[in-house]
């Protein structure tokens, strides 16, 4: 987790590969290696980002760390499933259920989009629109997402309380 600042922080995962799957992959599955997209548009994390994923890199996967705004198009392969960490309430509320829209467009139907944010927060300098699980399943409903699942929660070093949450995307018929 990142300590306040000034700029907001625009970070924002994408999985793609059998591991990030919610049950067992198969056998053969499993031997193929996984990544993980990792998208960032501030450079000083980004270059953070970038060593980070060299030090951790494996033959079971990797962390692919991409220049980018999880706000607009990304040019990436379909995915397995999405995690936006604390990063969601720095896109307005108006325009957050099309970011999420667009984002689960990229999501292999079946998919997950796990979102971890503030409970109960007010407005501030470095939560500006926040989403609680109740925005959240407002937003998930917009955007035509299955309805979020508390996955748990934990108390914030900054103060209240994170949680997770992950919502399907369709299976189209």
């Amino acid at each position: 987790m990142r300590p306040p600042s000034s700029r907001p922080p625009s970070s924002s995962a994408a999985v793609r590969g059998p591991t990030s799957a919610p049950e067992p992959a198969p056998s053969r599955e499993r031997s193929r290696p996984s990544s993980a997209n990792a998208v960032e548009r501030d450079r000083v994390a980004l270059t953070k980002l970038r060593a980070l994923a060299d030090q951790t890199r494996s033959t079971s996967g990797e962390i692919v760390a991409l220049k980018g705004d999880f706000t607009r198009p990304l040019d990436l392969p379909p995915l397995d499933g999405a995690l936006i960490a604390n990063a969601l309430h720095f896109v307005s509320a108006v325009e957050q259920p099309g970011v999420l829209a667009r984002i689960a467009r990229g999501v292999r139907p079946g998919g997950q989009i796990v979102i971890v944010e503030y409970e109960s927060r007010g407005p501030s300098r470095w939560v500006p629109y926040p989403v609680s699980l109740a925005r959240l399943e407002e937003i998930a409903r917009a955007a035509q997402l299955g309805a979020p699942v508390s996955l748990g929660t934990r108390p914030s070093e900054f103060g209240g309380t994170l949680y997770a949450a992950a919502m399907a995307v369709a299976i189209i018929p």
